[in-house]
């Protein structure tokens, strides 16, 4: 099963909440608000789709329709800008 993971090359700082992301392989910069860095600190480890879910869904109130999309949404994002890996 697939699993989702940090790039151990991104850099990273938290502050009043919310984390900043620095890939220095592409010099972009990303902000996570709450939702996402709940999400990042959880795949510390490497996380299949539905862990990742599962946790979301019992730490925040969310409809789970919609979280699915949204999540999925996210985390497609992150794997697409290389700041989230795919693990086998």
């Amino acid at each position: 099963m697939v699993k989702y993971k940090r790039n151990p090359t991104v850099l990273f700082v938290q502050q009043d909440g919310e984390i900043a992301l620095y890939h220095p392989g592409t010099n972009k910069y990303f902000g996570l608000e709450e939702l996402g860095g709940f999400v990042w600190d959880f795949i510390e480890i490497p996380r299949t789709f539905t862990d990742i879910f599962d946790e979301v869904e019992k730490s925040y109130e969310v409809v789970n329709a919609v979280l699915e999309q949204d999540l999925n949404n996210f985390m497609l994002d992150l794997v697409k800008e290389n700041v989230v890996e795919l693990e086998d």
